[in-house]
């Protein structure tokens, strides 16, 4: 496959259009530092306070507790309508929330509850962001653009997630878990300043003059994301692959560090090899999906983004589990991608502009909040039969996500223009 014109022009007025560029400079700078907490945070817990299988995926559970209430964020942010502050306040919400880790560790008050209210004010402010990312991206973003700039994203987030974990092993082992927390916390700093230098195309929506209460706004939502087609199996498929993603996640550092016997600078390369298919995901999403058909490319995406998790099963000692834990993240990376990317430009494209911000905290609600349940079942199966059973039960849930695609309109879209007509 080539790039066409079309292509290419489109891919050149998002480098050249200078208020993208500005959230996107914040947008990297924050998605590296992520990717260092998200090693940093499990191995305080692993290293400093000697956690086991239940602490651990309790603390990845309450990072992703708070998006059970998306829909209730997100039906407010439709009414309040200043996004773009909305997106600052949750950077300095996850800023205050990272800064207490290392804060406690040097004055000596570092606990596992410190740890878990941490994780509780990250995944608030990022609820707080993903509600109102939606509504910002399309008053920044052309409709025109969308598969661009949602590549864009998502290369970024494959870089960090390449150079990420390498850096925060290094961090880790260097200055300790703890004190490499700092680096999220400042990068937090650095996005809420891009952000508020950023001029969109379309002016700023003032607080929502639609009638009706509050209750009856946020049950609109429900109904709309519920009866829409597309909506309601798109949440199902990626349901299913969270479910799965998170039953492993919640386990992941723990059996890498101890069954494994890999130390953190290891963990991290390990994972940064495997971010290679990520990044290799994010730059072909849209050429693979002109050839299979964006449908297609999401089921494939959908299966193959949990499955890999099973060679973790049969790995032992640290050279094949170098090797397992390399080549599983870099083909279900690779995977999320597929899926992902072609799934969020169908989305933006189906979803009505009024609804944007409600369907947005609703979709996250469920979608979102099935990662807590899933690092809980994994620390559960971890505790109660074995953790290599955990991998073998995330592998199911890509298998129950594909099942799901192959039965709904997903797999019939062709691409991402047509998905309006498909769905009505």
């Amino acid at each position: 496959m080539t790039m066409t014109s079309t292509d290419q022009t489109d891919t050149t007025r998002i480098w050249h259009d200078r208020g993208f560029l500005t959230y996107w400079t914040g947008y990297t700078v924050s998605a590296l530092g992520d990717q260092v907490s998200a090693l940093a945070l499990p191995l305080v817990a692993v290293l400093v306070f000697d956690a086991s299988a239940a602490p651990v995926s309790l603390l990845t559970a309450l990072l992703w507790l708070p998006y059970l209430f998306s829909l209730f964020v997100g039906t407010w942010v439709d009414h309040h309508g200043r996004q773009q502050r909305l997106l600052i306040a949750a950077d300095l919400c996850r800023c205050l929330g990272a800064v207490a880790v290392p804060t406690a560790y040097a004055l000596g008050g570092l606990t596992l509850a410190t740890l878990y209210g941490c994780a509780v004010v990250l995944g608030s402010g990022s609820v707080l962001g993903g509600c109102s990312g939606q509504s910002f991206f399309v008053r920044l973003v052309p409709k025109t653009q969308y598969v661009e700039a949602h590549s864009v994203l998502s290369s970024t987030l494959s870089l960090a997630a390449l150079i990420g974990p390498a850096v925060g092993g290094v961090l880790v082992q260097a200055i300790g878990a703890a004190d490499a927390i700092t680096v999220d916390a400042a990068t937090f700093l650095v996005s809420a300043v891009a952000i508020s230098r950023v001029r969109t195309r379309m002016p700023a929506a003032g607080p929502s003059t639609a009638d009706g209460s509050y209750g009856r706004r946020l049950g609109e939502g429900v109904r709309y994301l519920v009866h829409h087609p597309y909506l309601r199996a798109s949440l199902m498929a990626s349901t299913a692959m969270n479910l799965g993603d998170f039953t492993a996640q919640g386990v992941l550092i723990l059996f890498a560090s101890r069954n494994l016997q890999l130390s953190p600078g290891s963990i991290g390369l390990a994972l940064s090899v495997g971010a290679i298919g990520g990044l290799t995901g994010a730059l072909t999403a849209r050429r693979f999906a002109a050839l299979v058909g964006t449908g297609r490319a999401m089921v494939v995406g959908g299966g193959l983004s949990v499955l890999p998790y099973a060679t973790l099963a049969v790995s032992h000692g640290p050279t094949t589990g170098f090797v397992c834990l390399a080549g599983g993240a870099f083909v279900a990376v690779w995977a999320v991608m597929q899926f992902d990317i072609n799934n969020n430009s169908v989305r933006a494209t189906v979803t009505d502009d009024a609804m944007r911000g409600r369907v947005a905290g609703a979709y996250s609600t469920i979608n979102y909040g099935s990662r807590p349940v899933g690092a809980l079942l994994g620390g559960l199966i971890a505790t109660v039969v074995d953790i290599r059973a955990a991998f073998v039960v995330a592998a199911v849930f890509g298998l129950v996500s594909v099942a799901l695609m192959l039965r709904s309109p997903m797999a019939r879209v062709r691409s991402v223009e047509s998905a309006a007509e498909l769905v009505g």
